[in-house]
């Protein structure tokens, strides 16, 4: 007999439980995926949002744990069906993919503007002047996300607002569409 489907609603910062026989579906919110290293510094594996995937069978680093940045609306998957995720599976694996060529061979003013484009492409909206990243990211996440100090990230961020390749409003950061002129994200 198959197991019913279970969708549950987390609050930020709640972890998503870990199982070995089931994956996560995300059908709202947005979902950090993360280990930490042996200095006990967090770094990132992934954010994941609406129709991504996410779950212990997915990775064998240890450890792993997923965090909801937001609300989420979660449906737990048993892995028999497996079948009815290869879609999912494959822009899972696409993204990790992209983070991992980031953080292997661009320089970290180009590596972060790549990861800003991707999250205003993830996570954004359409806004006046430019794609609006709807998540409001510390400084801190952000320095997390492309293995960098708070303090350059800080120092970029001022950076690509004077020369007009983003721009804040309300905390959130809005990428202007120069930004994504200077070369092909990924």
């Amino acid at each position: 007999m198959r197991e019913a489907l279970v969708t549950r609603l987390f609050q930020p910062r709640d972890p998503l439980p870990s199982r070995l026989d089931a994956l996560w579906l995300i059908n709202r919110g947005v979902v950090k995926v993360m280990t930490w290293d042996e200095e006990g510094e967090i770094v990132i594996l992934g954010y994941w949002g609406e129709n991504d995937v996410v779950g212990r069978p997915l990775s064998q680093i240890q450890p792993y744990e997923m965090q909801c940045c937001t609300s989420v609306e979660a449906t737990c998957l048993p892995l028999e069906r497996g079948s009815s995720l290869s879609s999912a599976l494959c822009r899972h694996v696409q993204q990790t993919e992209h983070w991992l060529c980031s953080l292997r061979r661009d320089r970290p003013r180009l590596r972060f503007l790549k990861t800003l484009i991707q999250l205003s492409q993830k996570f954004g909206r359409p806004a006046e002047t430019g794609q609006r990243i709807d998540i409001r990211f510390t400084h801190r996440e952000l320095a997390e996300m492309v293995g960098m100090t708070r303090v350059s990230i800080t120092r970029l961020i001022n950076e690509f607002e004077q020369q007009g390749l983003i721009s804040r409003t309300g905390g959130h950061i809005i990428v202007l569409p120069s930004a994504d002129t200077q070369f092909h994200p990924y």
